[in-house]
Formats: C-alpha cells, sequence, structure tokens
C-alpha cells in the first residue's frame, strides 16, 4: 500500500534558534560568505528528507532546533514507531544528501559554476558524516535501532559509547592527519 504525503491540520513544525547558534551563523557568514548559504542549503535539504519520510509514514509533530553547526529534530512520536519506520526516516537525510550532491555535480560540470561545485561538496560531507555510527548522527540512529532489538537499554548505551568514541577519535585523527577542513 502506498501513502502519500499527509498535509494534517494539526501538523506543526516549530522552529526555535539558540542565541549561540544565530552568533555562530552570523561568524560562519562573515568568515566565510561564500560557503554560508551552500552549507545552509545543504543542511536543510538534508533536514527535510527526514521531514518527508516523517510525513510519509502519517506522523505530525516535530520541532526544529538550530544548534550550533546543526539543525536538531525533535520528533514527539518517535518512541511510538515501529523500528522499521524509524531506520527509514534516519536513512532519509543522508540520502538526501547523495541524490543532492549527485545533481549539484551534474550542474556543476555542465556550467562550471562554484557555488554548485561547493554544494556537492558539502553534500557529500554531509552524508558521510551523518552516516557514521556515533551518537548524535543519523548513522548512531541505525545502529542504536539495531542494537535495541537484540540487546538491554545498559548495553545498548555502553555500545552506543564506544562506537562514538572509536569513530570520534578516528574522524578526529583523519582531520588532523589530513590538514585540511570544509572550509
Amino acid at each position: 500500500m502506498k501513502r502519500k504525503f499527509q498535509n494534517n491540520k494539526n501538523s506543526k513544525i516549530v522552529f526555535s534558534f539558540g542565541y549561540i547558534s544565530i552568533a555562530f551563523l552570523c561568524g560562519l557568514a562573515v568568515m566565510f560568505p561564500e560557503k554560508f548559504v551552500p552549507y545552509v542549503l545543504c543542511v536543510a535539504i538534508h533536514e527535510l528528507g527526514h521531514i518527508a519520510v516523517i510525513m510519509y509514514c502519517g506522523y505530525e509533530t516535530l520541532e526544529l532546533s538550530f544548534k550550533v553547526m546543526r539543525i536538531d529534530m525533535i520528533d514527539f512520536s518517535k518512541n511510538m514507531r515501529p523500528y522499521s519506520e524509524q531506520a527509514m526516516i534516519s536513512i532519509a537525510g543522508p540520502l538526501a544528501n547523495i541524490v543532492t550532491a549527485l545533481i549539484f555535480n551534474l550542474i556543476y560540470i555542465n556550467t562550471n559554476i562554484e557555488f554548485f561545485g561547493v554544494c556537492n561538496i558539502i553534500s557529500e560531507w554531509l552524508c558521510f558524516f551523518n552516516i557514521v555510527p556515533m551518537c548524535g548522527t543519523d548513522g548512531g540512529e541505525l545502529l542504536e535501532i539495531f542494537l535495541n532489538e537484540y540487546f538491554d537499554c545498559g548495553t545498548v548505551s555502553v555500545l552506543m559509547r564506544i562506537c562514538t568514541a572509536v569513530f570520534g577519535l578516528l574522524m578526529l585523527y583523519l582531520a588532523v592527519s589530513s590538514g585540511k577542513t570544509l572550509f
């Protein structure tokens, strides 16, 4: 059975900004003006991927909270969903980044407009970062969903902390040893 996107009159999306986030985004805009719009665009596309699947699954209420370097989705119906739907929602953001990276890359190749090249790189980076199995990422959500099928909450918590430490240190090592930055 196919589901259509539902536009429920009770649905709401609440946007909340923290002062630190506003200051950070203003600083980012001043320091890297050519990267600011592509970054915000790619993060928005990522979150819209999640929102589209949440709406497709028929869930209504969520809140978007803009924090430093990311947008958090607070989904009030998360604990009431089957694991399969949670997994679909978690993977939707990185899939949105893959699709848009391909589109941005095709546009960049054909037009040689730098904006699309930057969007392509940022989209690829967001996809890669978000599939890493660490707490706070979509990959971490997927790993937690999988682990909850086989282990109790305490064991899942410990395993998630171990994965976060291992992959966090690996990413830190890669970032330091490459000498390159996203910006």
